[in-house]
């Protein structure tokens, strides 16, 4: 009797913790704003990415493991393209002349460092003379979901998931010529921090769709192609200069 107890009390404490394990590979879901692509909602796990655009551009990233092929499609038009993640952090979603990139690492020496809690998160923040940023430490994150974010946004990460990006501006605005000097830009905020279910569908693109000639293409959209001729070649145009 006492061994039945005890192999049922064993099966038991195994079940419950194999739950808390499976309750603990829940995916981050991030509703972030993006200085250039507007509202967009990011999920992230060890297994995979989502980045979903909920503005004008309605396109949808989505990598997974083993591989991290990055797949950006659109549902209104049909339409995807796909790549290796080499490629994907060589091109990013737009050129480097329409979204400037930024570094990958900011130097810690310019920094103050400090951390908070929001939406139940500890956020690292950094506080510069002409900037701050906060981010979220991976964690669990799959280290390819770092680099896919950093050449979507153009953002820094810090090796992490980037929350809050705000940066003093220089110089003149190109279309006005008004000074810009000391404004504040912010170039990522984030609304809100969840966990939610780890779905494999979640980062899978589907299928029947039609591939498109680039990425460029897909992320437009023949909605905004159709507006302005030359909207197109502005994100065909090549990166000026590398990833730093």
């Amino acid at each position: 009797m006492h061994r039945s107890f005890f192999l049922a009390a064993f099966v038991f404490v195994f079940l419950f913790t194999g739950s808390l394990a499976f309750a603990r590979e829940n995916a981050l879901r991030l509703t972030q704003t993006h200085t250039f692509m507007g509202r967009c909602q990011l999920t992230a796990s060890s297994h995979g990415i989502r980045l979903e655009n909920q503005d004008k551009l309605k396109f949808v990233l989505v990598a997974k493991a083993p591989d991290w092929r990055v797949t950006v499609f659109r549902n209104d038009d049909k339409t995807y393209f796909s790549q290796s993640l080499k490629d994907f952090q060589n091109t990013g979603l737009v050129s480097g002349f329409v979204m400037i990139e930024r570094p990958r690492k900011l130097n810690s020496a310019d920094f103050a460092k400090s951390s908070f809690k929001f939406c139940g998160y500890d956020i690292l923040r950094w506080t510069g003379r002409n900037s701050t940023f906060k981010y979220l430490p991976l964690g669990n994150i799959a280290p390819q979901v770092e680099s896919i974010i950093f050449a979507a946004y153009k953002v820094p990460t810090n090796g992490g998931l980037p929350v809050t990006y705000v940066k003093s501006q220089s110089g003149r605005d190109y279309t006005t010529g008004i000074s810009e000097e000391g404004h504040l830009e912010t170039l990522l905020d984030t609304s809100k921090i969840e966990s939610v279910a780890d779905d494999a569908k979640l980062f899978i693109a589907p299928s029947g769709y039609k591939q498109a000639k680039s990425v460029g293409v897909v992320f437009v959209g023949s909605a905004a192609r159709n507006e302005s001729g030359d909207f197109q070649n502005l994100f065909e145009m090549r990166p000026i200069g590398g990833h730093k």
